[in-house]
């Protein structure tokens, strides 16, 4: 198995995970990258560089409050908002989605 396929395999993961558990299991996932960085640092870097390509969507809701997800694409974004809120359709009306990175 590449590590290419790790990577993906983590972040794959990684994506059932909203909100504080996915925050929690992002930085335990960190930390233990940056234990391989001291140990083997040309290959963490190319890791770190893969990590850094998966964007950060800015969610802000009407009422003005606003939390963060990691996603692929705009559609995913919305999805883990829909899952996040425990909303079952659609995000409320007003809802702003912007990608940040």
């Amino acid at each position: 198995m590449s590590y290419q396929e790790v990577l993906n395999k983590k972040r794959a993961r990684l994506s059932k995970y909203t909100g504080g558990a996915l925050r929690r299991k992002t930085a335990a996932y960190e930390r233990a990258v940056e234990r391989f960085n001291s140990e083997n640092p040309p290959t963490l870097k190319s890791a770190l560089e893969v990590e850094a390509a998966v964007p950060v969507y800015r969610i802000t809701l009407r009422d003005g409050t606003s939390f963060s997800v990691r996603a692929m694409n705009d559609r995913e974004a919305r999805k883990m908002a829909r899952e996040e809120l425990k909303l079952p359709r659609s995000l409320p009306p007003g809802t702003k989605v912007e990608q940040t990175q």
